[in-house]
């Protein structure tokens, strides 16, 4: 990944005047976020204000308001302009952070508008600003001489595509998660040869799955290789469900709660929930740090991948496919107001349950002043 560092820094020139866009495109697992958030890490102290908001394309299933508040929070912390819609949040953004020269990180879009109610035109940031975008979809960083959302500035982005590693890179990295070193010892060279040859060079596989064999004897490897082989190299859920089945129950089950879990939660906020269930979550959740299926970053906030986000909740709908009442947990909220309301066919027995909706509020700008109280 140096070499992609190298060139993005290049892109990026921080010591250049004007405001810069640049997009980071490429498959899922390829390590644009690890990119995004190392040169983040990097170059953060030449900004006054800076913000990483990751995995959008989850997060603005809140809303784009949602997002915009975060963005907000992150650049004007002392801005007591409540954020309703999104017309209020790009008002509020262009008219609060156009002296202020910004780092900010679009992790994961997925929709113009996401970029457009977020960075729309390089007049929103003060000169020096950098704006770096990561996506699968190269269509939404189609911008390049358009006309802004609000018509007040164009603007171009530099992209960079992450293409496969080469062997070499991906033996590095498998390497690293799977003997700790930068290189196989000799004895499971062709091993782990024979591994990367079978799973491919995304970094999200190698690092799974390095971490799945790390401390295993040959043998097991062995068997891991047979599995992995009759898996198709493009079906990514496939191979992480290896690490997935190797994991103690309750290790699973936390897994389970993080891919419900909203992203960037954080980790004290977690463990809290786990603890008032009377559930100890420290043992799980350093197998789950160990084996690379979960990270936490800066902030405290967990952070898991959307592939391995998305297959816990493939796991969870394969519970019960025709009664979503049935599933241990619900994340979608329409949908779990539908079974608690009884729109839904479900055998759940509510005897009372008290519900607070805070989807419309923002604990951190109003408090509770917004907060709705049902129950059932």
């Amino acid at each position: 990944m140096d070499k992609e560092v190298e060139i993005m820094l290049n892109h990026l020139d921080v010591q250049a005047h004007g405001v810069r866009y640049v997009g980071i495109y490429g498959i899922g697992g390829s390590g644009k976020t690890t990119l995004a958030k190392t040169l983040f890490n990097q170059l953060s102290v030449h900004f006054d204000g800076c913000s990483f908001l990751a995995q959008i394309r989850e997060s603005s299933k809140h809303g784009l308001e949602h997002l915009q508040r975060r963005l907000k929070r992150d650049l004007l912390p002392k801005d007591s302009r409540a954020i309703s819609d999104t017309d209020v949040g790009i008002k509020v953004l262009k008219e609060s952070c156009r002296d202020k020269k910004v780092l900010i990180v679009l992790d994961d879009v997925d929709k113009k508008e996401q970029i457009e109610s977020l960075a729309g035109s390089s007049t929103w940031y003060s000169s020096g600003s950098r704006i770096i975008i990561t996506t699968r979809d190269i269509s939404v960083l189609a911008v390049e001489q358009e006309q802004s959302k609000d018509g007040s500035g164009k603007k171009s982005i530099e992209l960079l595509e992450m293409k496969e590693m080469n062997f070499e890179q991906a033996l590095q990295l498998f390497s690293r998660h799977a003997f700790k070193m930068d290189y196989p010892p000799i004895e499971f060279l062709d091993l782990a040869k024979g591994a990367i040859s079978v799973i491919g060079r995304l970094p999200l596989a190698l690092e799974v799955i390095g971490s799945h064999l790390c401390g295993k004897h040959k043998e097991a490897w062995e068997d891991n290789r047979s599995m992995l082989v009759r898996i198709p190299r493009d079906n990514i859920h496939e191979t992480l469900l290896i690490s997935y089945e190797a994991l103690k129950f309750r290790t699973k089950e936390i897994f389970l709660d993080i891919a419900c879990l909203p992203t960037n939660i954080n980790l004290k906020n977690a463990i809290y929930m786990w603890e008032s269930c009377g559930f100890r979550p420290e043992i799980g959740m350093n197998e789950l740090i160990s084996k690379s299926i979960i990270k936490v970053m800066d902030g405290n906030e967990l952070w898991m991948h959307d592939h391995l986000r998305d297959l816990g909740r493939e796991i969870i709908c394969m519970e019960n496919i025709t009664d979503f009442g049935k599933h241990s947990r619900l994340w979608d909220r329409k949908e779990a107001w539908n079974i608690l309301e009884g729109k839904e066919a479900t055998n759940l027995n509510l005897k009372r349950l008290a519900i607070l909706d805070l989807s419309g509020s923002d604990i951190n700008e109003q408090g509770w002043s917004k907060m709705e109280v049902r129950t059932t």
